[in-house]
């Protein structure tokens, strides 16, 4: 939905984050927030795995986009 974003935590290991055309790579301890009303998508680019907490944050107040 329009105004959705995502707040996702790395407690292990790495991931690339990807929304639109930005890409970021998290470790252990870091924090990305980014737009999830656009494509995106979470690898987990780490030798071992990886495990996080992801957060969606939804503006119910927005329009959405598709019906």
């Amino acid at each position: 939905s329009a105004g959705t974003n995502e707040h996702l935590h790395c407690t292990e290991g790495e991931i690339t984050v990807t929304s639109g055309d930005s890409t970021t790579v998290l470790h252990a301890g870091e924090t990305a927030r980014y737009a999830a009303d656009v494509p995106h998508r979470l690898t987990s680019t780490g030798a071992g795995g990886a495990k996080a907490f992801l957060v969606v944050a939804f503006d119910g107040s927005r329009p959405s986009r598709t019906k």
